[in-house]
């Protein structure tokens, strides 16, 4: 096996991996908790955001960094231009996450530590959970449509 089969062998699943888990805690995670009192629902949000760092931050770099390598060292055009997105948007999660959403999460871990913030803060944690939920979405679909834009290099 050669380093760009490798580097395929990387960038693809991880890519995947981390849309699929982010599709999760979108998908099954925090609608569940949206309906709990915030002194529940922020804690529980704190430790999956957290837990979700461990796995994502990591899993964006290692995809985007084999990305990268693929669409320096492809002669194809076609494949280069494929590559560049999902590193593009592989990256991109991370000052995504930074810029747009860093915010509502500070706030949301903010509140979960303290009760008396909790006890007047429920719409507002309802607000904040939603919007984390849909930005969550797009960091989803961005690591979604570079697992694919890779997977599209095998067929193009």
């Amino acid at each position: 096996m050669d380093s760009t089969e490798a580097a395929k062998l990387i960038a693809i699943p991880a890519a995947l991996i981390v849309s699929g888990y982010q599709l999760a805690l979108s998908q099954n995670s925090l609608p569940i908790v949206l309906n709990e009192a915030a002194s529940v629902s922020t804690p529980i949000f704190k430790q999956v955001y957290n837990r979700g760092a461990v796995i994502a931050v990591p899993g964006a770099l290692v995809a985007s960094t084999a990305f990268g390598y693929l669409a320096y060292t492809t002669h194809n055009s076609t494949h280069r231009w494929l590559f560049t997105t999902g590193a593009i948007l592989t990256f991109g999660v991370l000052p995504f996450t930074r810029l747009v959403m860093y915010g509502g999460i500070q706030r949301l871990i903010e509140i979960s530590g303290s009760s008396t913030v909790q006890e007047r803060s429920g719409a507002e944690v309802t607000k904040s959970l939603k919007a984390w939920t849909v930005q969550n979405w797009v960091r989803c679909g961005m690591m979604l449509t570079a697992g694919f834009a890779g997977l599209v290099t095998a067929f193009v």
